[in-house]
């Protein structure tokens, strides 16, 4: 599973990322469409713009989205429950 934090505030899970694919072998296009689907849900999909260039560290996917037109920054970590 992932969780998604938002440089605005969001902090939200996102069940199954990761589920079936080591988190570092995740696509980038995977990653941002999950993050693209929470923040439509969130904010409307009139409101929101996901960056297509997330990138990978071990841990983490770090990509860019704007919301209602302002920038923010975004991060999805890697969470391991039994």
């Amino acid at each position: 599973m992932g969780t998604l934090l938002v440089s605005n505030g969001l902090r939200v899970d996102i069940p199954g990322l990761g589920r079936n694919q080591p988190f570092p072998r995740l696509s980038k296009k995977r990653v941002t469409r999950a993050v693209r689907e929470e923040l439509y849900y969130r904010y409307g999909s009139e409101n929101v713009v996901v960056a297509c260039d997330a990138m990978c560290t071990p841990e983490e996917w770090q990509g860019a989205c704007t919301i209602a037109g302002e920038q923010f920054s975004y991060k999805v970590l890697r969470i391991d429950h039994p």
